[in-house]
C-alpha cells in the first residue's frame, strides 16, 4: 500500500485549515512595550479571506528612538490561520523584515541633517506563530514567538500574558516580551532593541464581513 506524499498531506491540511478559519477579516492594533531608553512601539494590520492555500497578508512596523538615532523594523508578512474562534486562535506563517537605523550626527539645520544622516538597512527573512486562547469567556492568555536572520542580522522575539475582550470585536493584552537583534555589521547598533526584556501591553480590533 502506498503511503501519502508528506507534500500532499500539506496542501490537504492547509486547505482544510484555510476553509475553517472563516470569512473575510481586518485586523489592526497597537502595542507598547517598555525599552531601556524609550519604549518600543508596534503597530499592524492584517487582512484575511477565505480563498484555499493562499495565505493572508499583514504588515507589521516597530519603531524605537533615543538621542543619537532612530530604529524601525518593517515586516510584510504572510500566514495561515490554523484556528479562529471565539475560544482559540492560532496562526503560523512569515515573511521578510527590514530594519532601518537613522543616526543623527551633532549637526545643526534640518539640510544639513538630512544629507548627512547615514541609513542603514537589512532586508530579513522570518518565520513567526501567535495564538490565544479565552478560557474563561473573555479572559485568557496568549503568546507569540518569531525570529529571523540573514543579511548579517539575527533577531528573536518571545512574549506570553493575559488577554481580555470587553467587547466581541476588541481584544486587550497585557504581558512579558523579550526582543533579541544582534549583527555582525556595525551599523545596527541601536541599544533600545539589541536586548530588551520587559513588560508590554496592547490593543487588537477585529472587523469581520
Amino acid at each position: 500500500m502506498r503511503t501519502s506524499s508528506p507534500i500532499v498531506l500539506l496542501v490537504a491540511w492547509l486547505v482544510s485549515a484555510t476553509v475553517q478559519a472563516g470569512g473575510l477579516a481586518v485586523k489592526g492594533g497597537y502595542q507598547y512595550g517598555a525599552g531601556k531608553d524609550k519604549g518600543i512601539h508596534e503597530a499592524f494590520i492584517k487582512f484575511e479571506h477565505f480563498v484555499p492555500l493562499i495565505p493572508n497578508v499583514g504588515l507589521r512596523r516597530q519603531w524605537a528612538a533615543n538621542n543619537q538615532s532612530t530604529f524601525t523594523a518593517t515586516d510584510l508578512l504572510g500566514y495561515y490561520e490554523l484556528a479562529e474562534s471565539e475560544a482559540l486562535s492560532l496562526e503560523i506563517g512569515g515573511g521578510v523584515r527590514r530594519h532601518s537605523e537613522a543616526k543623527k550626527e551633532d549637526l545643526s539645520g534640518i539640510e544639513q541633517a538630512l544629507k548627512t544622516m547615514r541609513m542603514a538597512k537589512e532586508f530579513i527573512p522570518m518565520g513567526f506563530a501567535e495564538g490565544s486562547f479565552m478560557f474563561l469567556g473573555n479572559i485568557g492568555v496568549y503568546g507569540r514567538v518569531e525570529g529571523g536572520s540573514g543579511n548579517k542580522v539575527k533577531f528573536s522575539h518571545q512574549e506570553a500574558g493575559v488577554a481580555f475582550k470587553p467587547l466581541p470585536i476588541i481584544r486587550l493584552h497585557a504581558g512579558y516580551r523579550r526582543h533579541h537583534l544582534e549583527s555582525t555589521a556595525s551599523h545596527l547598533t541601536h541599544p533600545d532593541l539589541r536586548n530588551v526584556s520587559g513588560f508590554c501591553g496592547g490593543i487588537q480590533a477585529e472587523l469581520g464581513f
